[in-house]
């Protein structure tokens, strides 16, 4: 027989039980809910297999508790929510968690990602690409992400990519088109867009290319260097011309410039 014989409240939804078993004193830490659930406060009796239903439904109630916890400060995936539980608590008792949160749309990986979706197209510049990975590495199941990922459309995407390039490229600094094509394809592909249609998105701005600005650019960068190089030896012309070229100028309007210059 078992019987409590002391309840003593403590923090965070915790309570301090004390019981005799078999003569002999112990005490336990059960959480509110059981206290309240089997009437610890009236000091009552158990058998043995009463009190170890009682133990069994504080691991439950004691599982809640983390969970919402948890939850409470950020959002989780199902699966990587049960696998925190299931470093504390027993199988059977995680799957009651689970379930119980998930009838009470506190779990809901779907609502999850379909809102994030319409959040990040309405605002955000984030591609698909990006967005997978992301979701994948925070747990949800992979049918699922493309399943949402479907509302992401190549035309969404394809105007999210021409937005994201368009904002980027009025923030850098000057460069010669090639060396800010590459730059835009980088950072785009960073951002999770598929390369096909930052492609796509880069083309466009070719059709926009100002040649006269882009020469005056390689002018002035051409007469910054000039004084470092020897024009007239042609192995030091030819370090000019590679340096040039790494820095993404077009090789007609340096070789052009050069043969001016000698």
């Amino acid at each position: 027989m078992i019987k409590v014989i002391r309840v003593e409240p403590l923090k965070n939804q915790q309570y301090l039980v004390a019981i005799t078993k078999e003569e002999t004193e112990e005490s336990i830490q059960l959480h509110a809910q059981t206290v309240l659930q089997h009437h610890l406060l009236r000091n009552p009796s158990f058998q043995l297999n009463d009190w170890l239903a009682v133990l069994q439904d504080d691991l439950y109630h004691q599982a809640m508790e983390q969970a919402l916890s948890k939850l409470n400060t950020k959002t989780y995936a199902t699966l990587v929510l049960k696998n925190l539980l299931l470093e504390k608590y027993p199988e059977n008792v995680v799957k009651q968690v689970i379930e119980s949160l998930t009838k009470l749309n506190y779990l809901n990986d779907q609502e999850t990602l379909q809102t994030r979706i319409k959040e990040i197209i309405e605002f955000q510049h984030v591609g698909p690409v990006q967005l997978k990975s992301t979701w994948l590495k925070l747990g949800y199941p992979n049918d699922l992400i493309e399943q949402v990922l479907s509302e992401y459309t190549i035309a969404i995407e394809t105007e999210k990519c021409q937005d994201y390039i368009a904002v980027t490229h009025r923030k850098m600094k000057q460069a010669p088109h090639h060396k800010m094509r590459f730059l835009l394809r980088q950072k785009a592909l960073q951002k999770g867009f598929h390369r096909e249609v930052i492609e796509d998105c880069l083309n466009a701005i070719d059709d926009v290319i100002d040649d006269a600005a882009e020469y005056q650019l390689l002018v002035k960068r051409f007469n910054t260097l000039k004084p470092q190089y020897d024009l007239t030896n042609h192995q030091t012309k030819q370090k000019l011309i590679q340096k040039l070229l790494r820095e993404g100028f077009v090789y007609e309007h340096i070789r052009t410039l050069i043969n001016e210059g000698v």
